[in-house]
């Protein structure tokens, strides 16, 4: 009840709402029948009002600089090679929908607002996720399988135990992973002054999302959710042995989790982890040969001296025939368009140098926020990489709404978010 007084309390415009809603459905598809995904519908709908806002005299004429360059840059090294009309309208959408986060960010005064509409939609996604898993071990198909009301690429994934892993409304469970740690990390935050939280975030609705997150049975969830739990750990205030002493008993707990669960062990530590280091036609897992498919294409490409990539998009369509090449012809496609990962496809697409920047960008923003005590900055940066890891397509919002937040983490001020 309190956690729905606070959001009442929240001064909420359409701006807002539209980005729950985009973040809410960003995994849902067209549905059948709309001509783009849901969320790029939402995310053009927010432009739009923005637009009139703007034309009315509600909003002044804002310029995002720092996007444009970005957005230059990319189109640049496209422009020098070969693209095809699928990529030039994907690059028109792309810029359309880091231009309008941008905006929206640079328009909001209360960057704790967003911040507790990611951490409403982690709620929003593990409630749901819980009662989908309460459907499974009741055989309620109704809460479990969401293909029933519209939801698309479901499957029932056990996790052993009579568990069904987790999807809630988005297509797979390692598609949960920033959401759910982003609302873990969140939900988690103490200020070191003042020893309070965020306004929004509530702890049995953080419980929940964490325990939402062991049961999407994903590797990389838990990988992320690794990432997070250090992160946590080292944010607490309290001497280093206490640290020290909650890092080894999670480490326990995961150990244990893994002994006792050898089905879990089998697909998480063998067949994926493990697997990383051999072939696909050993090991037999997709996300695997996805992985090291793209990666073994972007690599290639660079051998042919693209030291600057081939330019937006062209992962695309550089994967079919060079998967071919190398595993012979009836060879799968897997994530052959956005890399598996926004680390593959930067590679892939602007080379070594545009994933040299990258990593160097991560990593100065992430000591920036070390540096300056600035929590906010440092979560941003943990769920860019933790989404990146494994979702390598360029206008997921979990991707562009924390870049957006280091791109200009000079508009992040501390007082607002303090309590």
């Amino acid at each position: 009840m309190k956690m729905i007084q606070k959001i009442k309390q929240i001064d909420l415009n359409i701006l807002d709402i539209l980005l729950f809603l985009s973040l809410l459905l960003q995994d849902v598809g067209t549905w059948g029948f709309l001509p783009l995904n849901a969320f790029q519908i939402l995310i053009l709908l927010m432009g739009l009002v923005m637009g009139v806002q703007i034309i009315l005299g509600k909003k002044k004429i804002v310029v995002p600089y720092k996007v444009l360059i970005i957005l230059a840059y990319m189109g640049l090294i496209t422009a020098l090679h070969y693209f095809d009309f699928e990529a030039v309208k994907y690059f028109g959408y792309t810029c359309i929908s880091f231009c309008v986060l941008a905006l929206y960010y640079l328009y909001e005064d209360n960057k704790e607002k967003i911040l507790g509409i990611i951490y409403v939609v982690a709620a929003v996604l593990a409630i749901y996720g819980l009662l989908q898993e309460a459907g499974y071990m009741l055989n309620m198909p109704f809460l479990y399988f969401p293909s029933k009301l519209g939801w698309h690429r479901f499957y029932e994934t056990e996790i052993g135990g009579g568990f069904i892993a987790l999807y809630s409304f988005y297509g797979e469970p390692a598609h949960l992973a920033s959401v759910f740690c982003a609302g873990i990390l969140l939900g988690t935050h103490r200020d070191k002054e003042t020893h309070k939280g965020y306004a929004f975030a509530n702890p049995v609705v953080t419980a929940l999302i964490f325990i939402a997150t062991l049961l999407t049975g994903s590797a990389t969830v838990y990988l992320g959710l690794l990432i997070t739990v250090v992160a946590v750990l080292l944010n607490l205030n309290i001497a280093n042995k206490y640290k020290i002493g909650l890092f080894t008993s999670f480490a326990v707990v995961i150990i244990a989790a893994f002994i006792v669960l050898d089905d879990l062990y089998q697909k998480i530590i063998v067949d994926r982890f493990l697997g990383l280091a051999k072939e696909y036609y050993i090991v037999g897992n997709a996300t695997v040969y996805a992985i090291i498919s793209n990666l073994r294409v972007a690599i290639a490409k660079m051998m042919q001296g693209h030291i600057f990539g081939t330019g937006f998009d062209s992962h695309r369509y550089s994967y079919p025939q060079m998967v071919d090449q190398m595993y012979g012809a009836g060879a799968p496609y897997i994530n052959g368009e956005d890399a598996a990962s926004i680390f593959t496809r930067v590679f892939s697409d602007f080379g070594i140098a545009g994933l040299l920047i990258t990593i160097v960008y991560l990593m100065k923003k992430l000591v920036d926020g070390v540096k300056a005590n600035d929590y906010i900055l440092i979560t941003m940066t943990i769920v860019f990489v933790i989404q990146g890891i494994r979702d390598g397509s360029y206008t997921n919002i979990m991707l562009m709404m924390p870049f957006v937040f280091m791109l200009y983490s000079e508009h992040i001020t501390g007082s607002q978010l303090k309590r």
